[in-house]
């Protein structure tokens, strides 16, 4: 960053420090001035509007912040998001509940599976090869 002391005039052999920056709506010089009398960097903005430019400096370090109308619109654009961030966190829930259900249902609910990964006896009519094969499946 530069130091305050480092902003210079437009003067080209011996720059003074800036004090004053123009802010003359159509000005085309460049705007840093100093205050020294004999400098050459006034005549460029003669009868311009002038602004102490540490005033100018504060201005620019203060946080940007929306007007109020733009601002109301950005919070709603933000609810909007976070309600449709949790209705998608409820969705994957449901889904992930949905799907262990079906697997347990349709894969899982068999009385051979139940007795093996329980590690339980084996029931003798349920033991069959072809409940063994329709576990493989």
């Amino acid at each position: 960053m530069i130091a305050i002391g480092e902003y210079t005039c437009s003067e080209g052999s011996s720059p003074g420090e800036a004090v004053l920056v123009c802010v003359e709506p159509g000005c085309g010089a460049y705007a840093l001035r100093c205050c020294r009398k004999a400098c050459s960097c006034k005549n460029a903005h003669l009868g311009h509007q002038l602004m102490d430019f540490d005033i100018l400096l504060k201005d620019v370090d203060r946080p940007l912040t929306l007007p109020a109308p733009q601002a109301l619109l950005e919070k709603r654009i933000e609810d909007t998001i976070e309600g449709l961030i949790r209705d998608l966190e409820v969705l994957r829930a449901k889904h992930r509940e949905h799907v262990k259900e079906h697997l347990q249902r349709v894969y899982g609910g068999s009385t051979l599976r139940r007795q093996l990964a329980e590690r339980r006896p084996l029931e003798r009519e349920t033991s069959t090869g072809n409940n063994f094969s329709s576990l493989l499946k």
